[in-house]
């Protein structure tokens, strides 16, 4: 007991050390804190003249991170799906139902939807802003998702072409991938093209080092794949474009087509063994709409989303067959004002209603017999959310900052579950960017997918299940569908999340979460079988007469309860890296097509002639085009230095299966998931520079080690499962950039990566007391790939340039 408490102090002292830090430093820097005359400003960096930042958010909540166009391009990355993996840990959030990627707005306003940003090429993001999850609620989302705000340059015009091939260091799993993107912005205006097409070789389990339960590699080994052959094509059209003065219109299409082969085994029959090969094949449509605006105060914002997604499965060998259609349109409303005024402020409300509607058709058919499902759900939803200022003056934030006050509430009408509520409440105080320090509360219930509650019943033979009850890896009878008995679950979150940049003339950010939630009647599947989970659902499990198991029923059930407390820290620096050479030209209100932004300097370039009346002329604006192209040349190639940790500890992690029944603790032994034990600490570490046109991004991610608890009545012994560390590396080239590129205009805009994922071919240790690793658990199964190299060549291609005031040189 006094073991458990020290470890969950521990993290409270870390934090209260950790403010108390930041307020010293906070106090130093302001004793330090000296005129500073004007700083030379680069070419992506933004000159703030008032309080708010061009494409800043709604409210007053401050990103915890925020990226320049010159960080971004150090990461190496080409869009903003790219982007995002790249910046993965920042952006996860630890309130959610199982993560999932943050909400995105385009220069502080809604998108239409994911496929709208996701092929942005990096080259024309001005800014990035990370921000906490409570600005979500502000744009008509819940509090359990961060929020990421791209600012895209005011004028932009490219076209990307990339090409890329990929491969294993152990052989198999090749790939190619081509794509094409044509992108224009002016403005409010954007009009963007993608297309792309991607091909992976499948893998097969003689591929790897992969045995059975009696040593030896399997006889159907060659007819077993770890991961299928996929082609996929893809294409993607965005039009954004004003209709009238504040309002604004984005539409959005796009067409998905895969296709997957996998092979299964051998089957046994009368004229010997039959190959199982699965075929499935999915297509999806997608049409989106936003309509956005402001009236009488008020930014309002209408969304409409329609999807189609059609999937073919055939399985040859066991004369099985499935299709289904899936269909969902969604619409919503939004609208952001300020209809009030207090005396520390302005009271500022988001509203928000919508409806849906989703059906599942379905028909599978094997050994003659069709089984028909027919899915439909219909949903309405209205969310209020109030944003209240307690005290905001000059006076009170000079000594005391700024305080508000959060309230929120959701109701949603589902057709097949019922009435379900969110109630959630917080406060938020900051002093601009030094300190920031936010609490939250939310209590809300949560509905059962329609898959989990009425999906089709199906048995799938000779599935791979690890039966920790006998402590072997056997092939059983495994049954997925729906559960129409399910019933919601609810869930309490309590955050506090404290942000800090002490330091004015650094780029340095400091943030600390600390995370409890608290969940009843919470819904999960049964992958594991585990002696708790059979006392709990016997009904699920099936054994022979030797005790093996021989059928699974993993369908989702209702669990009593979780409890969970995660703590996490993140830190990010950014400084430059050698000479910072000044931008060629003054600001002139925005920036060319593809160069960028051009915000003030010191100094000025005087305009070249657009007429020259003399040979002597055109010689001398010939020069100053050479001078501006080596200034230009010199700024692309400025340095920096980027620097991120993230760490996260697991405080608690129990569960309750059924009232009665031992609480299970996760961290200490006990297990309920295939993939093993949940370790306590998690930490990723990035580091990353560039100068010269030359880059490279190092990425640690580690894993502490953990055990799961073997069932009493076998004494088999514990699992122990190995800490683990993985480096995943990223060398780019910008060849443009460099000076003996002049004479090859192609060049232009062309960059080389290499990216080598697990760079040490490290993969997951599990083993038994005894040292054998269970067949599950062998490194080849949890990881078929290990170390995967990937070598792309990257084009943009620029219109003429354009220098201020003349023609192109």
């Amino acid at each position: 007991m006094i073991s458990k408490i020290r470890s969950h102090t521990l993290p409270f002292t870390l934090l209260v050390m950790c403010i108390g830090v930041l307020a010293a430093a906070d106090a130093i820097a302001q004793q330090n804190t000296r005129p500073q005359g004007m700083d030379e400003v680069g070419l992506e960096e933004v000159v703030v003249t008032s309080r708010r930042e061009p494409g800043a958010v709604i409210g007053d909540i401050t990103p915890e991170f925020q990226l320049s166009a010159q960080e971004i391009r150090a990461l190496g990355v080409g869009s903003v799906s790219e982007l995002l993996v790249a910046l993965g840990p920042q952006l996860g959030s630890n309130r959610g139902r199982g993560g999932g990627r943050p909400v995105v707005l385009i220069n502080g306003v809604r998108a239409s939807g994911f496929a709208e940003i996701r092929d942005i090429p990096t080259e024309a993001i001005l800014r990035t802003d990370i921000l906490p999850e409570e600005v979500a609620l502000k744009y008509g989302y819940r509090a359990d998702q961060r929020v990421i705000n791209f600012v895209l340059r005011p004028r932009f015009r490219a076209f990307t072409s990339e090409v890329g091939v990929r491969d294993t260091s152990e052989g198999g799993r090749e790939g190619a991938d081509l794509g094409g993107n044509w992108l224009r912005i002016q403005r409010d205006e954007r009009l963007q093209f993608d297309l792309k097409a991607r091909h992976e070789e499948g893998l097969l389990e003689n591929e790897r080092r992969i045995v059975g339960a009696d040593g030896l590699p399997n006889a159907d080994a060659a007819y077993r794949s770890l991961a299928p052959t996929v082609d996929q094509v893809t294409a993607n059209a965005v039009l954004a474009k004003p209709f009238s003065e504040g309002s604004s219109f984005t539409v959005n299409a796009s067409l998905d087509d895969t296709r997957q082969r996998s092979l299964l085994g051998l089957r046994p029959s009368i004229t010997g063994p039959l190959p199982l090969r699965r075929d499935i094949d999915s297509r999806e449509a997608r049409l989106s709409g936003l309509l956005q605006g402001t009236r009488s105060g008020w930014r309002w914002s209408s969304a409409l989303n329609a999807e189609r997604t059609d999937s073919d499965t055939s399985t040859g060998g066991e004369t099985l067959t499935a299709s289904s259609r899936s269909d969902v349109i969604d619409i919503d409303l939004v609208a952001n004002g300020s209809p009030i005024d207090l005396p520390a402020g302005p009271i500022n409300v988001t509203v928000k209603g919508g409806a849906s509607a989703r059906n599942i058709d379905s028909v599978s058919t094997r050994l003659g017999t069709e089984l028909i499902s027919d899915l439909s759900r219909n949903q309405r939803e209205a969310q209020i959310n109030l944003d209240l200022p307690i005290w905001r003056g000059e006076a009170e934030q000079a000594a005391l900052g700024a305080l508000g006050a959060n309230l929120n509430y959701a109701i949603e009408d589902i057709s097949d579950v019922g009435s379900l509520r969110t109630l959630g409440y917080g406060f938020n105080w900051a002093m601009a960017r030094k300190l920031r320090l936010i609490l939250s509360v939310t209590d809300e219930d949560g509905a059962p997918t329609m898959q989990q509650l009425g999906g089709a019943v199906v048995s799938t033979p000779f599935s791979r299940v690890f039966d920790t009850t006998r402590n072997e890896t056997v092939d059983v009878t495994r049954i997925t569908g729906g559960n129409p008995s399910l019933t919601p679950d609810r869930r309490e979150v309590f955050k506090i999340g404290i942000g800090s940049r002490p330091f004015e003339e650094i780029d340095f950010d400091v943030n600390a979460d600390y995370v409890r939630t608290r969940s009843r009647n919470i819904i999960a599947s049964l992958p594991l079988a585990t002696p708790d989970l059979e006392r709990a659902f016997p009904a699920r499990f099936q054994r022979d007469a030797a005790g093996r198991l021989t059928t699974l029923d993993a369908r989702a059930v209702n669990l009593a309860g979780r409890d969970r407390e995660e703590l996490r820290f993140t830190l990010n620096l950014s400084r430059p890296w050698g000479p910072q050479p000044e931008a060629p030209f003054p600001q002139r209100g925005g920036g060319g097509g593809g160069g960028g932004s051009r915000p003030a300097v010191s100094g000025s370039t005087p305009p070249v002639s657009a007429a020259p009346a003399s040979a002597e002329d055109e010689a001398a604006r010939r020069a100053r085009m050479a001078q501006i192209g080596e200034r230009f040349l010199a700024f692309a190639r400025r340095g920096s230095a980027q620097f991120t940790l993230t760490y996260t500890q697991r405080l608690q992690d129990e569960i309750s299966l059924a009232p009665g029944l031992p609480i299970l603790d996760l961290l200490d032994g006990d297990s309920l998931f295939d993939t093993g034990a949940a370790a306590r600490h998690e930490l990723e570490a990035a580091v990353g520079a560039n100068r010269d046109g030359f880059g490279a991004r190092l990425v640690t991610n580690w894993r502490s080690s953990s055990r799961v608890e073997s069932a009493a009545v076998t004494s088999r012994g514990d699992l122990e499962f190995a800490a683990l560390t993985t480096v995943n590396l990223r060398v780019f080239a910008d060849l443009g950039l460099q000076p003996w590129a002049r004479d090859y205009p192609f060049l232009r805009g062309a960059r080389v990566s290499v990216v080598v994922s697990n760079l040490f071919n490290e993969r997951q240790s599990v083993t038994a007391p005894n040292g054998t690793v269970p067949v599950i658990y062998q490194p080849d199964l949890l990881d078929p790939q290990g170390r995967t190299f990937r070598l792309t060549f990257r084009k943009l291609f620029f219109p003429a340039f354009q220098p201020p005031g003349g023609r192109a040189g």
